[in-house]
């Protein structure tokens, strides 16, 4: 978010296992933190929670990565509600379990290629949460996503400051 914005955490979309999109909030809750004082004039980008379950976000991050039918109707959710509630675009928070074996760094790097591509076509961003973990820490992978953002979420356990900047260099030094 250049020049400044707000990603609301935890805000109200999500992903089912079959990769079909929800919608949590209402639209009068959406437009709270979207339209209303201090963020009528910041760009905001909710986040698409898949963490909630692990169990739940593996299972729809394999639809998503494995069914392009499902991958596309995905996009297309994303695209449209960015557009109905005038957000600057979302952000993708997929949190694998410990052994998601069905997922790769390269099969999640192809979804938020394929989703971030069908957002700019409609001038809408998109972006995703990375971290010290898993396939969240093959940083490079996620380079030629053509994401607009990319966010850390390696302030926990430790909460380490110093720790969190050198993982975030690290990052940004994947390219």
């Amino acid at each position: 978010l250049a020049g400044g914005g707000t990603i609301p955490c935890c805000a109200g979309f999500g992903v089912n296992a079959t990769g079909g999109f929800l919608q949590y909030d209402t639209p009068d809750q959406i437009r709270a933190y979207t339209q209303e004082p201090p963020y009528e004039s910041v760009p905001v980008m909710p986040n698409i929670g898949m963490s909630l379950s692990t169990v739940v976000g593996d299972a729809a991050m394999h639809a998503l990565s494995s069914d392009h039918q499902v991958l596309a109707a995905f996009a297309e959710a994303c695209v449209s509600t960015s557009v109905q509630h005038n957000l600057t675009g979302l952000v993708m928070d997929y949190e694998p379990g410990s052994n998601p074996a069905n997922v790769t760094a390269a099969q999640y790097a192809g979804v938020v290629r394929f989703i971030t591509l069908r957002m700019h076509a409609e001038g809408k961003q998109f972006g995703l949460f990375l971290a010290g973990w898993g396939i969240l820490g093959d940083w490079s992978a996620y380079k030629d996503t053509g994401a607009d953002l990319f966010a850390t979420m390696d302030y926990y356990p430790t909460g380490n400051l110093p720790g969190t900047a050198a993982k975030v260099d690290s990052i940004l030094a994947a390219g």
